[in-house]
């Protein structure tokens, strides 16, 4: 850095790169090498936008091949990440250890089995048509049923479903943490458990014959429920709905009484099912629509047969 005067007659600073002269000169050779350097940093530049673009086309190439769509009679073992997965014709597809389908649709009479032995497999699924959702182990978020659809449940669990129209669902094992009955379709529970809500509404069936119902099992707007065996804590129903037990030694305490075969009131209802197990249920709302039966063994088990005949009749058995 060297000083001198200026045009106003002042003393000013002048600087210079290192190899410039000693009073600040800028030499050619020093503004070709600036050129260079803006040149090379320009490039650098454009060379990581493209890569950047190849990155970003590589992922949505990478996104598409992980959706899949079947038809016809064609199967696919599903062992990595799917964003989506869709089911038509008689197509079938097994979630396996590492499977994971973000959105699966099922529809004509597809079928869908999900046998992951833990962790998620399915994040929401809807099952419509005729098709079918078998679940076996692994986890499933959110599961609809709709039209004829089946969905069996033996293991595994999902988080909550809601059945539609004339669906059924089949439950001997496993967990549903919520459960919507719809639309005249209807549920058949041998075991597994429910346990955190239950509805059964819209001219909707259930059936209880085994396992766990921990919730309120509420019963509104035309519906009916039969119940012949397993635990259920809680029971409400409204005017337009009915409730069924079959059974014997039939106790009420509280505000219940039994007049004849019907319950009325609300508090604790205790009895045992035809094998002889006890069981408890406290009656929190009432509206006249709460029975007990006593019949014979054999005509309970053709009454039950019957009722889940008429409706598994549709089912396709793989």
């Amino acid at each position: 850095m060297t000083r001198e005067a200026g045009p106003s007659g002042r003393m000013e600073n002048k600087t210079g790169p290192p190899w410039a002269g000693q009073r600040g000169t800028v030499y050619k050779g020093d503004s070709t090498m600036l050129k260079h350097t803006r040149r090379h940093t320009l490039y650098v530049a454009v060379l990581a936008a493209l890569v950047a673009a190849v990155v970003l086309l590589g992922v949505g190439a990478t996104t598409a091949r992980a959706d899949f769509a079947l038809t016809g009679t064609q199967h696919l073992d599903v062992t990595t990440n799917h964003g989506n997965g869709t089911l038509h014709d008689f197509s079938t597809a097994d979630i396996l250890a590492g499977g994971y389908v973000g959105q699966a649709n099922v529809y004509d009479n597809a079928l869908l089995r999900v046998d992951r032995p833990s962790g998620s497999a399915v994040g929401t699924a809807e099952v419509n048509g005729a098709g079918q959702i078998a679940v076996f182990s692994g986890s499933v978020g959110q599961l609809t049923a709709i039209n004829t659809s089946t969905v069996t449940i033996s293991g595994g669990s999902v988080s909550q479903m809601t059945t539609h129209q004339t669906s059924f669902v089949d439950i001997s094992g496993g967990s549903v943490y919520g459960l919507n009955v719809m639309h005249q379709s209807c549920v058949l529970i041998s075991g597994g458990s429910v346990y955190n809500w239950l509805y059964v509404s819209g001219n909707g069936r259930m059936i209880i014959r085994g396992g766990s119902v921990s919730p309120i099992l509420y019963v509104n707007d035309y519906s009916s429920v039969v119940i012949s065996g397993g635990s259920v804590s809680g029971l409400s129903t409204s005017y337009t709905s009915s409730i069924t037990l079959y059974g014997y030694d039939f106790q009420t305490t509280g505000g219940l009484s039994l007049v004849g075969d019907k319950v009325l009131g609300t508090g604790m209802l205790t009895g045992k099912w035809y094998d002889g197990t006890p069981w408890a249920t406290t009656i929190s709302g009432n509206a006249s629509g709460i029975q007990v039966v006593v019949p014979e063994p054999a005509t309970l088990s053709l009454l039950v047969l019957g009722l889940v005949g008429l409706v598994k009749s549709r089912r396709r058995l793989r």
